[in-house]
């Protein structure tokens, strides 16, 4: 049986990696998602639904990736795909560098969560292991970490 079979709600379209305040709605911080009926992977920094930084991927498959934010831009790096998204304060109008993390959610969730009368944030991941580090990682540390969590999870095959 999937996962998802237990979601909240038929409308959830959204699943919340990782959350440092943004909830549902608003210009509040970043959410590390997948979105549902675009299929993208990636990471919520303004209102919309889809992934603001990230790109279009199969749903199911399976993937390690990366967001960085060096003060300046957002990078999106898919070790499993190869994919690799930029994008700078400008290009998502952030005028004023940074948000600050909400009052409403005052701490990193990581993991989906169902909050209040809404199920859109209710689908749910089938498996994920998350990290955070306060600074950009090169490249060659993405790459081991890549290949630590391909040896430690070899079963799953990502």
């Amino acid at each position: 049986m999937p996962f998802d079979a237990g979601q909240p709600a038929s409308n959830a379209i959204i699943c919340n990696l990782a959350d440092m305040g943004n909830g549902a709605s608003g210009t509040l911080g970043h959410a590390m998602i997948q979105q549902h009926n675009a299929g993208t992977l990636g990471a919520r920094i303004e209102s919309a639904y889809v992934s603001n930084v990230g790109s279009t991927e199969s749903l199911g498959r399976k993937s390690c990736f990366f967001l960085s934010y060096d003060g300046k831009k957002f990078t999106y790096t898919n070790k499993t795909t190869g994919a690799i998204v930029t994008k700078t304060n400008a290009d998502l109008g952030m005028a004023n560098g940074s948000r600050p993390i909400s009052g409403r959610v005052p701490r990193l969730v990581s993991g989906n969560y169902y909050v209040g009368a809404t199920a859109i944030v209710g689908l749910y991941p089938e498996l994920y292991q998350l990290a955070r580090w306060n600074r950009v990682l090169t490249d060659q540390e993405m790459q081991n970490q890549y290949a630590s969590s391909r040896g430690l999870f070899s079963k799953v095959g990502i």
